[in-house]
């Protein structure tokens, strides 16, 4: 099993109060959770007008699964015209299952919600700025 967590840096430009951001976020989230079946929150910038960060969560089987989820979590923002994608960041997460060794011990990551001793020794970061290529990198903690 592979976790996939995707964290989006977003402008919304025409947002002149909170509750005029919260709409537009809510509406992203409703299409994102309808749509794609992920789990989506705020997780940061919750008190500013024109700013916030949404972290979505993905868990599916495999590798080319969450590549296609990804890409239609991107695709759904761009095309949501409130906002603009100030950055994009990428985490993979595996399991034992999946080849990767499994950390011990550790405590709970506020990040992902899970004990951090559940997290692999092993982790894959894409860093994508939209306007140009991913970057990858890796390699065991």
């Amino acid at each position: 099993m592979l976790a996939v967590l995707v964290e989006l840096d977003l402008h919304i430009p025409a947002s002149r109060s909170l509750k005029d951001k919260r709409g537009v976020i809510r509406r992203l989230q409703s299409r994102l959770r309808q749509d794609l079946h992920v789990s989506v929150a705020e997780v940061d910038h919750q008190d500013l007008w024109q700013r916030t960060t949404l972290g979505v969560a993905i868990a599916c089987s495999d590798e080319t699964t969450g590549r296609s989820v990804v890409s239609d979590v991107e695709r759904i923002v761009a095309r949501t015209v409130e906002v603009e994608v100030l950055d994009l960041h990428i985490e993979v997460v595996a399991t034992e299952e999946t080849g990767f060794s499994m950390a011990r011990g550790g405590t709970r990551d506020p990040r992902v919600g899970v004990d951090a001793g559940l997290l692999s020794d092993f982790t894959v970061e894409l860093d994508v700025d939209v306007e140009d290529d991913i970057t990858v990198t890796g390699g065991a903690a």
